[in-house]
């Protein structure tokens, strides 16, 4: 009888363990997405600040600029091309990344006008050594209202393998700041959603529950939910990413665990 109690809590015991340690893989792969996705996220609207500051002319071209850095400007009829050259070796920028490659951006001379579109495509680019492939696609459907389809693999290193990112994005002019810099203060809410597969191999769909807020001065998403799913995931994970503060954090909300991060 005895034996039998100690061979029935020695099981129940391995099942909970086995619980206990696929719900924390769960969240750990979750956390996983959450950061991964987010590089799609800040690479992507980066590109979209980058659009504002060339189109603006070469004077505006500050953030994303370097001692190592050249921009050249060719107009052919009613189209520009706008070619952002970091060279072959890092080049250090003024927002504190380092780049290496070019961006190209085509976009009409009357870039605002409805039904106008700007595309951006790197070239041999990375970013803090993500190396970045792919293609933003923005069309203006209103004085406020641009939609923006990208889609891109992003190669954090060479071992860890490729992220495949793919957006579709309704991004909203809500206001300008009182920042000196019109571009800085242009303050803009995205709708949609994101999709593709992590390094790792996990799929996932994450869905803007509420608009992301995101102002062109700062570096990361200020506000905003996203809900993410994924067939390796038992449940949803939403990421909350705060009240409105130009930071990096963001928390992960995975069952009835919270978890804070570092985006």
């Amino acid at each position: 009888m005895k034996t039998t109690q100690l061979i029935f809590g020695v099981a129940m015991l391995a099942i909970f363990s086995l619980t206990f340690s696929c719900k924390k893989t769960n969240r750990n792969n979750a956390a996983e997405v959450v950061q991964q996705n987010n590089l799609g996220d800040v690479t992507f609207l980066d590109f979209a600040y980058m659009t504002e500051q060339v189109a603006k002319g070469p004077l505006y071209f500050s953030t994303f600029n370097g001692d190592c850095s050249t921009l050249v400007y060719d107009t052919t009829g009613t189209t520009i091309t706008a070619t952002i050259d970091y060279g072959t070796v890092l080049c250090v920028c003024n927002d504190g990344k380092k780049r290496m490659g070019k961006i190209i951006i085509v976009y009409p001379i009357n870039n605002t006008a409805i039904g106008s579109i700007t595309t951006v495509s790197p070239s041999n680019y990375s970013v803090n050594g993500s190396k970045i492939e792919g293609l933003r696609t923005a069309t203006v459907k209103s004085n406020t209202i641009t939609e923006v389809v990208s889609t891109a693999t992003i190669t954090p290193g060479e071992k860890l393998g490729s992220i495949t990112w793919n957006a579709n994005w309704t991004r909203k002019f809500i206001e300008n700041t009182n920042s000196p810099n019109v571009i800085a203060g242009r303050n803009c809410e995205i709708t949609g959603t994101t999709n593709g597969v992590t390094a790792r191999g996990d799929d996932f769909t994450a869905t803007i529950t509420e608009a992301l807020n995101v102002q062109s001065g700062c570096r990361s998403i200020k506000k905003g939910i996203t809900t993410i799913t994924s067939s390796n995931f038992k449940d949803e994970a939403q990421v909350d990413y705060g009240t409105g503060d130009c930071d990096k954090n963001a928390t992960l909300i995975y069952g009835k665990k919270e978890v804070e991060l570092k985006l």
